[in-house]
C-alpha cells in the first residue's frame, strides 16, 4: 500500500483576516488539509512538523489528545459564535508571526 499526497500552493490575500499590515514575508506557511482520519494528522506531523487547529473533541481522544495538547494545538468549538472563530483566526495569525 502506498501513501499518496500532493501539495498545492494557493496565493491568497489574508489581509482581511490578519489586518492591513499583513505581508507575506512576515508569516510562516499554513497548511490546509482535508483528512478522513486522525492518522492523516499523524502523517502531517511527521513530515511537516506542524501544529494544527482541531475541533475541541480531539482533546478527549485517549493518548492522542494529550499529545496534541503538548504540541500546542488550537482547539475550536465548531458551533461556537463568530467571536470564537475570530479568536481562533487571531491565535493562528499570532503563531504565524
Amino acid at each position: 500500500m502506498s501513501l499518496k499526497s500532493s501539495i498545492k500552493q494557493i496565493e491568497f490575500d489574508y489581509s482581511y483576516y490578519l489586518g492591513p499590515g499583513y505581508t507575506k514575508a512576515e508569516k510562516a506557511p499554513t497548511y490546509v488539509a482535508n483528512h478522513p482520519s486522525v492518522f492523516d494528522i499523524l502523517v502531517m506531523i511527521k513530515y511537516f512538523g506542524v501544529s494544527f487547529a482541531a475541533k475541541r473533541r480531539v482533546k478527549k481522544i485517549p493518548l492522542f489528545g494529550t499529545i496534541v495538547q503538548a504540541m500546542g494545538c488550537i482547539f475550536i468549538k465548531r458551533s461556537g459564535p463568530i467571536e470564537v472563530r475570530d479568536k481562533a483566526v487571531e491565535i493562528i495569525g499570532d503563531r504565524q508571526s
